[in-house]
């Protein structure tokens, strides 16, 4: 197949913070593949779901997004590699496996196929200013939801009953922890802690900037319960927040 050129790609693409040259690699990949296109290419670097180092035939590394595209009437995983110097996108395409290993819950994949302790997911926080609430999480299946057990309308997502790690985060009346330094918030870590008792915990459950802290349940001592959560990096993920919340309430677009 080929394509007209009209939708040529640019010479250069500025996406996901930077501005990069697209290969000639790239470019003949393009007129095979109908999903290489400029707004898909922006779509990955700046939305990207999982990233890691991958290698190639000679064994040359490069930064590979993933992200989700609309390709052939359904969703996919599409790979957007990028040189470890970020000055170049060397490949791209429709990964299938990727697809298919996602949808399965095949996570460890990820964790085989891309370099050990290179691989990590992106946070996605999200805020609802009519119910004064935000959901972060990493866009995976949820196996299970609990309430922090010292405080009320807080609720964790896990991947699955058995797992303590936190993919997900729900916060209602989030008002009450912002903006930041209000309560719960250390500075040096820019680390914000909701709930109580975190130094009690008996299991600390460490997922990216997710960290869940559980113990024995004082009701029932053979059930674990959330007490806290943690959000790292939280001037980071809550800067859109922050800056939604200081703008002024307009009725007439309510």
């Amino acid at each position: 197949m080929h394509r007209d050129d009209a939708a040529a790609l640019p010479r250069t693409l500025t996406a996901g913070g930077a501005q990069r040259e697209i290969t000639l690699h790239v470019h003949r990949q393009s007129y095979a593949r109908s999903e290489i296109t400029v707004e898909n290419l922006i779509d990955v670097l700046d939305n990207w779901v999982a990233r890691g180092i991958r290698y190639d035939e000679s064994g040359r590394p490069s930064m590979a997004h993933l992200g989700w595209i609309e390709h052939g009437g359904s969703q996919r995983l599409m790979r957007v590699a990028v040189s470890m110097d970020d000055q170049r996108i060397t490949t791209a395409f429709a990964d299938t496996p990727a697809t298919n290993k996602w949808n399965s819950g095949d996570f460890d994949y990820f964790q085989r196929t891309y370099e050990q302790r290179r691989y990590e997911m992106q946070l996605k926080v999200h805020y609802d200013p009519d119910c004064d609430a935000i959901g972060a999480n990493y866009g995976l299946p949820r196996g299970g939801t609990y309430e922090l057990a010292t405080v009320g309308m807080v609720m964790i997502d896990v991947p699955d009953e058995d797992s303590y790690e936190a993919i997900g985060l729900e916060v209602f009346a989030i008002s009450a922890w912002l903006p930041l330094g209000k309560r719960g918030y250390c500075e040096e870590t820019d680390t914000l802690t909701i709930g109580r008792g975190a130094e009690t915990a008996t299991i600390i459950a460490e997922n990216g900037d997710l960290v869940a802290y559980w113990r024995p349940d004082e009701y029932d001592p053979g059930d674990t319960v959330p007490i806290a959560v943690s959000l790292r990096n939280a001037s980071q993920h809550l800067a859109p927040v922050i800056e939604a919340m200081s703008q002024p309430f307009n009725v007439a677009n309510r």
